[in-house]
C-alpha cells in the first residue's frame, strides 16, 4: 500500500471519527454543565431543609399568639377577676346571639368530652370546656349556625363560643365534682 493510501485512509478515519470527537467533547461540556447544576440544587435543598427545621418553631409561636388573642377575646367579654363572669358586654352577646341554645343542646355531647379527659381540678376543667366549646364550630352540622349567631350579636365566631363556655362552665365544673371557687386552686397533682 502507497503512503499517498495510508494518508488518504488515515484523513478520511480521522474525518469519520470528528463527530464521535464532537460528541465526546460536547458530552463532556454538558456533564460538567451537570454537575454544576447538582452542587446548585444541593445548594437549595440546604436552604430548604434550614426552613423546615424552622417550622415547628413558627408554629410554637403561632400557638401563643393565638393564645394571646383567645385570652383578648375573654377579656373582652368577661371581667378581669378570677373566675371568669360575664360583663355587660358578654352577657348582651349571649342574649344577642342565643349561643345558650346551641350549648344547651350540645350539653351531653360538652360534658361527656371534658369527662373523657378525667380531670379532677376546677380550672383544668374550664379549660376543657373552653377546648370543647370551641370545637362545636369545626362540627359541619353547627357550623353555619353558629357563625350566624356571631353576625346576629356583632362579634366573631370565637367570641360567642366563649361566651358559651362561660355560661355553662360553672354547671359543668359543679356537675364533675369540684366547686367554681376552686378555680383558683393550683393543681396539687
Amino acid at each position: 500500500m502507497s503512503k499517498e493510501k495510508i494518508i488518504e485512509l488515515v484523513i478520511i478515519g480521522g474525518i469519520s471519527l470528528l463527530p464521535a470527537i464532537i460528541a465526546f467533547i460536547s458530552l463532556a461540556f454538558k456533564a460538567g454543565k451537570l454537575t454544576n447544576h447538582v452542587a446548585e440544587i444541593d445548594k437549595d435543598l440546604d436552604e430548604v431543609r434550614k426552613d423546615v427545621k424552622a417550622i415547628p418553631l413558627i408554629f410554637g409561636k403561632l400557638n401563643k399568639i393565638e393564645l394571646s388573642i383567645e385570652q383578648l377575646k375573654g377579656a373582652k367579654v368577661s371581667f378581669s377577676n378570677s373566675p371568669m363572669t360575664l360583663n355587660e358586654f358578654g352577657k348582651k352577646v349571649l342574649d344577642q346571639s342565643k349561643i345558650r341554645e346551641v350549648i344547651d343542646a350540645n350539653y351531653d355531647y360538652i360534658l361527656s368530652e371534658v369527662k373523657k379527659k378525667d380531670i379532677t381540678n376546677a380550672y383544668r376543667i374550664q379549660e376543657s370546656v373552653f377546648e370543647v366549646v370551641k370545637g362545636l364550630k369545626d362540627i359541619p352540622e353547627y357550623t353555619k349556625d353558629i357563625e350566624d349567631r356571631a353576625f346576629r350579636s356583632g362579634v366573631d365566631v370565637d367570641t360567642v363560643l366563649i361566651v358559651g363556655a362561660i355560661d355553662i362552665r360553672d354547671t359543668i365544673i359543679t356537675e364533675l365534682g369540684c366547686k367554681v371557687e376552686d378555680l383558683d386552686t393550683p393543681d396539687k397533682k
